[in-house]
């Protein structure tokens, strides 16, 4: 009982460091993948992984303003091309009651999503960029532009160069 038990602590205290060690590694990969990666296309939206789509090799991501009042739109995209299937607006005209983006804007933020291989982006109209890698949470990573202070900064501790992670 008493080796059943070490054993049991010593296989937890692995998992967790090998956890803490894997979400290390992805937070490098990312800074050092989009260091300086241009995010222009993208100031002004905050877009993430939804779910997969109800049908085979599709999947709906939100597409919004960062920090926008308005709901988000709703993005069928095919995985196996990228192309988008159909733009919902639903929660866009429950919340505004108008349309706040063209297709046009929709696709090429979706195009630009697409290439970055993320769950979570958000570009504010600075330019300071918000990620999460692998999950749907709210972003983990901040990288900021020069100069600027967003008002959640404190919500940041420093990482490295221009790059912040969230306390």
């Amino acid at each position: 009982m008493y080796y059943s038990k070490i054993l049991c602590i010593a296989f937890f205290l692995t998992a967790t460091l090998q956890s803490c060690s894997s979400q290390d590694d992805v937070i490098e990969d990312v800074v050092e993948k989009h260091n300086f990666t241009d995010f222009s296309k993208l100031k002004n939206r905050f877009i993430h992984f939804r779910s997969t789509g109800t049908n085979r090799n599709t999947s709906i991501y939100f597409v919004g303003e960062f920090r926008g009042a308005c709901g988000p739109y709703a993005v069928l995209v095919n995985d196996d091309d990228n192309g988008i299937i159909k733009i919902e607006k639903d929660l866009v005209l429950i919340r505004c009651e108008h349309d706040y983006l063209d297709s046009s804007e929709i696709e090429i933020s979706i195009k630009e999503y697409l290439k970055l291989e993320l769950y979570v982006i958000g570009v504010d109209t600075v330019g300071n960029v918000y990620i999460n890698p692998n999950s749907q949470d709210p972003p983990i990573l901040l990288r900021l532009m020069p100069n600027s202070k967003p008002s959640d900064i404190n919500e940041f501790k420093h990482y490295k160069g221009n790059w912040y992670i969230r306390k």
